[in-house]
């Protein structure tokens, strides 16, 4: 009987234990510091565990930032985004409002926003912002290093210390192709020859750098790739 109570203790123990400390899904990164933010429906705390497909948001005047693997991730205030980790790579699909990524190489981070994939373009330490500016627009910021904007097949370079507003075309329809105009009683019925491949557009505005200026209130966090 004495054997079996400290044995039922220690299970119920690991049953409390296992909901914060295991998770069957990747971590895709640690929270740095929050302010006024969510995470699964609970008050997002320094320290805090960020696992795939996690949903992040913040209040208005709030703020978070988040370690990435060895990027960094800041989503500003009344913004929302979901953190990913598909095969070993951090990633964030924001959902609304502004978001920043600092990083030293293309394949550590990649931000998607509106189905648009925006990455560093080369190895070098980058620091981008990205915000929407309507439903099929952004606003795109590189305070540091060049960046590739990715639309389906289309891929655009977007040059250091430029901001620029980009439009989103989404994919339309595929149209039919026109129906073939032969002799009259040829063939056994209709025919149509294979839709048209349709395909998203983007249209790239190079815009003033001052539309984008909340990425500098966070110029000693991001400024320096030596900092943790």
């Amino acid at each position: 009987m004495s054997t079996r109570k400290p044995l039922a203790l220690l299970l119920a123990s690991c049953l409390l234990l296992t909901p914060a400390f295991g998770s069957s899904k990747p971590q895709a990164g640690v929270i740095v510091a929050a302010q006024k933010a969510a995470l699964r429906n609970a008050s997002a705390t320094a320290g805090t565990t960020v696992f795939h497909d996690d949903a992040i948001s913040t209040d208005a005047q709030g703020q978070v930032q988040i370690r990435a693997g060895a990027a960094r991730f800041y989503l500003g205030e009344s913004s929302g985004a979901t953190l990913h980790n598909e095969a070993g790579m951090p990633s964030a699909t924001l959902s609304r409002g502004t978001a920043i990524f600092a990083t030293s190489k293309s394949n550590e981070f990649e931000l998607i926003a509106s189905s648009a994939r925006i990455r560093a373009q080369g190895d070098t330490y980058t620091v981008a912002q990205v915000a929407f500016d309507g439903p099929h627009a952004l606003l795109i910021t590189s305070r540091r290093g060049a960046l590739t904007v990715t639309l389906g097949e289309e891929t655009e370079i977007l040059p250091e210390a430029a901001s620029y507003r980009v439009l989103l075309e989404p994919m339309a329809e595929p149209e039919p192709a026109p129906v073939p105009q032969g002799p009259r009683g040829a063939g056994t019925g209709p025919h149509r020859l294979p839709r048209r491949a349709a395909r998203d557009r983007m249209h790239i505005i190079p815009v003033a750098v001052a539309g984008a200026a909340t990425i500098f209130v966070l110029h000693e966090v991001f400024e320096s790739p030596n900092r943790p």
